[in-house]
């Protein structure tokens, strides 16, 4: 998944479409893994995005972070 028309290019989020709170970007780090995923989640309601798995090398984790708030910001019109 990536971008699409209703996504931000600026790296902002939108207001969650369930309760129109802000959102954060967020790093799980299952123990015992060594993984990393990136999600966006709402700072009121705790609604977030399906984890983005974070690649090691810097362009992969920057298309995974774009990813990750791409997601939160899709919405249907």
């Amino acid at each position: 998944m990536g971008y699409d028309s209703n996504d931000r290019d600026d790296g902002t989020f939108k207001p969650c479409p369930f309760c129109g709170s802000d959102a954060s970007l967020k790093i799980y780090e299952p123990p015992f893994t060594g993984s990393r995923y990136y999600y966006v989640q709402c700072d009121r309601c705790d609604a977030m995005t399906s984890p983005v798995h974070i690649e090691s090398d810097v362009g992969s984790a920057l298309r995974q972070l774009q990813d990750a708030i791409g997601r939160w910001n899709r919405r249907r019109d």
